[in-house]
C-alpha cells in the first residue's frame, strides 16, 4: 500500500492504512470508501481502497480500483504512459495482434501467467512482454505466441493492434475469487533437464531435500518488511535429516549463517531455477517471485509471509487461493521472523518423517 499521508484529507488515510496493519479490513474498507466517494480523482484513495478489496477476496470491485496504482505518486513514473494506444477490453479479438506490457516485478509475471490460455481463448496472436530473466520460462507457456524482452520503458518493437498492461489481464477478464486457482502446473520443465539436475545434485531418498530463498529484490519498496535474513531462519537447520540448498541469488545469496550449497550463483534465469526447484522436494521462501514460481509449477511450497502481508495472500491463515501446493506461514506481528522460524521447525520435523516414511 501507499506510504502516510500529512494532508488534513491524508489522516483518514493514515487511519485506515493503520486499520489494514492491524487487521481491522472492515473498518479500513468504510474510510477508504467514504475517501474515493469524496474525491474520485484521488488515485492513492482508489489505489488503497482497490488493494484492500482484493486483499478480502473482493476481486468484482477490487481490480478497477486496485489499477489506480499507475497514478499514485512516486509510481507513476515508473510505468510507461500508453495513452492514445488501442486498448483491450476482453471481446474476441480474432485475427488480431495483442501486446500484454510488462509491467511490476516477476512474480506479478507469474502470478498472473495462468490467465494467458483464458486470453488466447478469445482471439488472434497474444505477444508478452519479459524482463531478460523470465523469457526462456515465458516461452513456453501456454496461450503466449510471442516474447519480446524489452527494459520495461521502452515498448516491444514488434506490429499489434490492442495492448493490455500485465496488471490489467484479470480485471478484463472479468475474474472472480474462485477462478484463480488454475490447475498446477501451468508452468512446466524438461523432465529430462529435472532428472540431470537431480543426478548433478546427486540427491538422496534419505533426506529431504529443501531450497531455500530468504530475501526478494532490496529494491522493491516493501522489502525490508517481507525479506529475512538466514540468522533470522537459524531454528530450521537445527532439524535432522534435511539437505539444504540456497537458491537465492544476487548479492545475498552469499550471507552467512547456514549450512546450505549455494546454488543462486548458477541460477541465471527462472529457467535454471525452475529446474532445481522441480528436483528438490519442498521450496521455503519469503514472498518473492521464488513463491510465485514454486506454486506455478505445483510445488510443495512453504512461504514465510510478514505481517501484515501483501494482497495476493488474502486474509486465511495457512493456503493460498491461487496455489494449491502453497502452504503460508504468517508473523503473529509485525516483524516477528522468530515465531515464523520455529513454527516451521516443528512443520519441518513433522514433514521430514512422514515423507520419509512414505518413500
Amino acid at each position: 500500500m501507499t506510504a502516510a499521508f500529512a494532508t488534513a484529507r491524508g489522516e483518514r488515510m493514515n487511519a485506515a492504512l493503520a486499520d489494514v496493519a492491524a487487521h481491522r479490513y472492515r473498518q479500513a474498507l468504510a474510510v477508504l470508501e467514504e475517501l474515493v466517494a469524496g474525491d474520485p480523482s484521488d488515485a492513492a484513495a482508489r489505489f488503497n481502497l482497490g488493494y484492500v478489496r482484493l486483499l478480502c477476496g473482493d476481486f468484482t470491485r477490487g481490480w478497477d480500483t486496485f489499477e489506480a496504482f499507475r497514478e499514485t505518486p512516486g509510481v507513476v513514473a515508473a510505468y510507461r504512459s500508453l495513452a492514445g494506444l488501442p486498448r483491450w477490453d476482453g471481446r474476441p479479438f480474432p485475427g488480431r495482434r495483442l501486446l500484454i506490457t510488462r509491467e511490476a516485478g516477476f512474480g506479478d509475471l507469474l502470478q498472473f501467467a495462468r490467465f494467458f490460455p483464458l486470453v488466447k481463448a478469445r482471439g488472434g496472436t497474444v505477444i508478452v512482454e519479459s524482463a531478460p530473466e523470465l523469457a526462456t520460462l515465458v516461452a513456453t507457456l501456454a496461450g503466449v505466441d510471442e516474447v519480446h524482452v524489452t527494459d520495461g520503458i521502452t515498448l516491444a518493437q514488434t506490429p499489434f493492434d490492442d495492448v493490455l498492461p500485465l496488471m490489467s489481464v484479470p480485471g478484463t477478464l472479468g475474474i472472480e475469487a474462485d477462478g484463480v486457482g488454475m490447475p498446477a502446473p501451468y508452468v512446466r520443465v524438461d523432465r529430462g533437464r529435472v532428472a540431470v539436475m537431480t543426478q548433478t545434485l546427486d540427491l538422496r531418498t534419505t533426506e529431504l531435500n529443501v531450497g531455500l530463498v530468504w530475501a526478494g529484490n532490496a529494491l522493491q519498496g516493501s522489502d525490508s518488511a517481507r525479506s529475512t535474513s538466514l540468522a533470522a531462519l537459524g531454528p530450521l537447520f537445527r532439524v535432522p535429516g534435511l539437505r539444504w540448498f540456497g537458491l537465492q541469488t544476487g548479492p545475498r545469496a552469499f550471507d552467512g549463517g547456514a549450512p546450505l550449497e549455494r546454488l543462486g550463483p548458477q541460477l541465471h534465469d527462472f529457467s535454471a531455477t525452475a529446474a532445481v526447484m522441480s528436483a528438490l522436494d519442498l521450496i521455503i521462501t519469503t514472498c518473492t517471485a521464488s513463491a510465485h514460481l514454486a506454486g506455478a509449477l505445483g510445488i510443495p511450497t512453504w512461504v514465510l509471509l510478514n505481517d501484515p502481508a501483501d494482497w495476493r495472500w488474502h486474509t486465511e491463515p495457512t493456503t493460498s487461493i491461487w496455489y494449491p501446493s502453497v502452504r503460508l506461514f504468517r508473523q503473529p506481528a509485525p516483524g516477528a521472523w522468530a515465531a515464523v522460524a520455529e513454527a516451521v521447525a516443528d512443520a519441518l520435523a513433522t514433514h521430514r518423517v512422514a515423507e520419509v516414511v512414505a518413500r
